[in-house]
Parts: C-alpha cells; structure tokens; sequence
C-alpha cells in the first residue's frame, strides 16, 4: 500500500462526476465514501472533535491513509487499531486522530489507481 503520496486504492469502481461550474466546488474530485482503501473507519479529528466515516487504506493493525469525500487524503506516520477498528494514530502533518470503529470491514480485492495524480490534501 502507499504510504506519503503515491496513488489511490481503489476497492470499489465508480463513475467520477462532471465539474458543476456553478458551484465552489469541483465535483470531478470528490471521492465517495465506500469506494477507495480497504475498509470504511470512522475517525474523529481530535482537535475539531469532528467525527466522520471515511475509507482507509489499513494493513493489519495500522491505519496507513485516510481518504476524503471531497478528494485528497492524509498519511499516517503511526497508528494502531484493534481488530474492531479501534485506535489512535498521528498523521503526517502531526495531527491526533481516533479511530472508533469499523463501518465496512477490509478487504484485500481493492487494488492501487495507477491512473491517477497525487490527491494528497491539506485537509
């Protein structure tokens, strides 16, 4: 799996949506939840204390990537989950993440978009 660029892990196909130029927002990039990484967790920004179902590349018992719905994603330099999704993990920029759960279980079919540009994000 990627770890701090690379390409997303697509797990299940979709159609990418055409740009609404109307709004701020570039729909060609959103990425929906369900679609990329291996499973489905719900995090909790610590210091937002927002809570949000997100995809996640996972491998065993770490949390490498989370991706988000309006594109982009972040990488984890540590972290650690049980085998029920729970954990801790700090992500490359040095923010505190928990992760409180599994929503989708992962899986090992989703394979690596070559196709695609780095969605890394500041998020």
């Amino acid at each position: 799996m990627a770890h701090h660029g690379g390409t997303q892990t697509i797990r299940k196909a979709f159609v990418r949506q055409a740009d609404v130029p109307t709004t701020t927002n570039d729909e060609s990039n959103d990425q929906p939840v369900g679609h990329f990484g291996t499973a489905t967790i719900t995090v909790l920004n610590v210091s937002s204390g927002s809570s949000y179902n997100l995809d996640a590349d996972i491998d065993g018992d770490t949390v490498q990537r989370i991706y988000f719905p309006k594109g982009g994603w972040v990488d984890f330099d540590q972290s650690e989950i049980d085998s029920a999704g729970i954990g801790t993990g700090t992500d490359e920029q040095g923010r505190e993440w928990e992760f409180q759960g599994f929503e989708s279980k992962p899986t090992v079919d989703a394979v690596k978009n070559e196709d695609s540009n780095d969605g890394s994000t500041d998020e």
